[in-house]
């Protein structure tokens, strides 16, 4: 079945009005299929799980605002396992690295 529409979504709080609602869903899917990921990662760097449940968030709602470009794909990255625990190790393991990597995280920006 050959659709008629041929139009581009609008832009800019226009397009925002338009299509919240498929916005809004396929933002929460995303979110529930980068979960078990930002969660296996937290674990795997030796960071509580709720880091990544806030890292998830972040991943979804803050950076969107920053995004340069109409189409983004932002979620977590698996290689960055071995850097953050790594560093975590390196700043005293267990409770104290986590909390000296996170400072250093937003240290750096």
């Amino acid at each position: 079945m050959k659709s008629s529409n041929n139009t581009l979504p609008k832009d800019g709080l226009a397009g925002l009005k338009e299509n919240w609602l498929t916005d809004a869903t396929s933002g929460f899917l995303v979110f529930l299929l980068a979960l078990p990921l930002s969660l296996g990662i937290a674990k795997a760097s030796d960071f509580p799980p709720i880091m990544g449940l806030i890292t998830a968030m972040v991943g979804g709602i803050v950076v969107s605002f920053f995004a340069g470009s109409k189409l983004t794909i932002k979620g977590p990255a698996a290689g960055l396992i071995v850097i953050v625990a790594g560093a975590v190790a390196e700043l005293g393991g267990g409770e104290q690295g986590w909390h000296l990597a996170l400072g250093a995280i937003v240290v750096a920006g």
